[in-house]
């Protein structure tokens, strides 16, 4: 029952944040505390815009998570969408850099 509770939770929160279950995970992964309303929209459209991207790239790719050049392109596009994406700041480098590897291992 718990379970099922929590699904809803999510649920709720993708819809409240005008987001699908998988573009509020990468929000998610994105999200800072203290973000200004604009900001936090901006991540909002980053996280859509990020998810869309990864999903074009990885469209014509067999087993892209089994192999490592396969990984790292897909790294290196999140790594380019988030630094143009995010708003700075208060997102800066090197966060940037430390969130594309969670967020393609979370893929």
């Amino acid at each position: 029952m718990d379970l099922a509770k929590g699904l809803d939770v999510e649920q709720s929160r993708a819809a409240e944040e005008h987001l699908s279950k998988e573009e509020l995970a990468l929000f998610d992964l994105l999200r800072k505390d203290g973000l200004k309303a604009a900001e936090r929209e901006r991540v909002k459209q980053a996280s859509k815009s990020l998810l869309a991207a990864v999903r074009e790239v990885i469209r014509g790719m067999d087993l892209w998570t089994e192999k490592e050049t396969t990984q790292s392109e897909v790294e290196t596009v999140i790594l380019d969408h988030l630094s143009t994406k995010l708003p700075s700041p208060p997102f800066d480098p090197q966060g940037i850099a430390l969130a594309a590897p969670r967020i393609c291992q979370h893929l």
